[in-house]
């Protein structure tokens, strides 16, 4: 079992940065690849002045849709971020079939 802890969550002045929220109001992840279970260590710090973001999935490689996002996920996201415009989900897979759309709109 490895054991990982978001660099905020170690360092008191990493901490106080990452909880800027000017800092969370348009986040941009493409610059890597992230599993929905790295997306979901960062819920805590979006907010509701949160208005984009941008995530890079697996698809390219990985062709499964073992990486699809949840509708766990994309209904936090709504939660949490209720000025948000744009959700740009990268090479990601959301799968309709349990996903509704009451939690896209």
């Amino acid at each position: 079992m490895q054991l990982f802890l978001p660099p905020y969550r170690c360092c008191q002045k990493l901490a106080a940065v990452a909880s800027d929220w000017t800092l969370w109001m348009n986040v941009e992840f493409r610059s890597s690849i992230l599993k929905e279970s790295e997306l979901l260590e960062f819920i805590p710090l979006l907010r509701g002045t949160t208005k984009a973001i941008a995530t890079r999935g697996f698809v390219s490689h990985s062709p499964s849709k073992i990486h699809c996002l949840s509708e766990e996920l994309l209904s936090k996201l709504r939660k949490t971020c209720y000025a948000l415009r744009s959700f740009i989900a990268e090479e990601h897979f959301i799968d309709a079939h349990s996903v509704s759309t009451m939690v896209l709109s």
